[in-house]
């Protein structure tokens, strides 16, 4: 989670301790998909960054833990037993026993 009152003296200390590789060539700051311009840098302070990077989604607010954490669960997550419909429980609901053979519509 980004602690706003932790003492990062650039944008690019809090961008780097939250996970970005700095790519001189290109000029931009890369996160998984996510791609950051140099430009979008100019004219901010690190806390109106901040705000701006939360606005448009660069920067997560609750850490790359809850997203292990999500995944995790996700992963771990599993049907339920099919619910039965009988008025008693039973493993077969229909079958020899109770399916008369002859008789239909007489």
């Amino acid at each position: 989670m980004i602690n706003t009152r932790a003492c990062h003296k650039s944008i690019t200390d809090l961008l780097v301790a939250e996970g970005f590789v700095i790519d001189e060539k290109k000029q931009f700051f890369k996160k998984d998909e996510i791609e950051i311009s140099f430009s979008e840098l100019t004219r901010h302070t690190v806390s109106s960054f901040i705000e701006k990077a939360r606005a448009k989604g660069w920067l997560d607010p609750y850490g790359r833990s809850f997203e292990i954490l999500k995944a995790t669960e996700i992963a771990d997550d599993a049907g339920s037993k099919t619910l039965s419909m009988a008025p008693r429980a039973s493993e077969v609901l229909l079958g020899e026993s109770n399916i008369p053979d002859s008789g239909f519509g007489s």
